[in-house]
C-alpha cells in the first residue's frame, strides 16, 4: 500500500491529492485507502478542508479527522446557539440567535428540497438582528444548509 501526500494551503484547502513527494508545500501523509474516494472521483476534494488537531507542529492527524464538507446540513431539533423554524402554513423562516457572544456576521443559509443539488432559494441573515423572519418558497421535504459557524444549529418544522 502506498503512502499519499494532501497538500493544503495556510486556510486548511485542499488543492493536490498525490503519491509524489513534492519539494514544497504543507501536506499531511495518508494511507491510500484514507483517500481513495478522492482518487476515484467519488468525491472532490474542493469540497473538503485539512483540519489539523492536537499540536501543529507533530502534525498529528488521519484523514478521516481532518476533512469536512464547507455546507453543514442542519437536522437536529434544537440548537443551543441558533434555532430555525420553518412554518410552511404561512411560508415563513424564523431564525434566533440564541448564543450571547455571536460575532457580528452575515450567515447564508440554502433551502433545497431533498437533494442539496436542487437549490429552491438562499436567505441571508444578519446575526447583529439576533432574530428574524423570512418569507420562503413552501415546500415538503426541505433541508437546510449553512455553513458550520455554531457548535449547535436546531430546526423544527410547523
Amino acid at each position: 500500500m502506498f503512502d499519499f501526500f494532501v497538500y493544503y494551503d495556510e486556510n486548511g484547502n485542499i488543492y493536490s491529492i498525490t503519491n509524489e513527494l513534492k519539494s514544497s508545500g504543507t501536506y499531511v501523509k495518508v494511507k491510500e485507502s484514507d483517500v481513495s474516494d478522492f482518487l476515484s472521483g467519488v468525491k472532490d476534494f474542493k469540497n473538503f478542508k485539512v483540519k489539523i488537531t492536537g499540536k501543529i507542529e507533530e502534525k498529528v492527524a488521519e484523514i478521516n479527522n481532518l476533512i469536512y464538507t464547507e455546507l453543514y446540513q442542519i437536522t437536529e431539533k434544537n440548537g443551543q446557539d441558533l434555532q430555525i423554524i420553518i412554518d410552511n402554513t404561512q411560508s415563513k423562516m424564523h431564525i434566533e440567535i440564541k448564543n450571547e457572544n455571536c460575532v457580528n456576521q452575515t450567515l447564508i443559509f440554502y433551502l433545497c428540497k431533498k437533494d442539496p443539488n436542487f437549490l429552491i432559494q438562499t436567505v441571508e441573515f444578519l446575526t447583529e438582528n439576533k432574530k428574524s423572519v423570512f418569507d420562503i418558497e413552501q415546500s415538503t421535504d426541505l433541508i437546510l444548509l449553512t455553513k458550520k459557524v455554531f457548535d449547535s444549529y436546531g430546526i423544527d418544522y410547523v
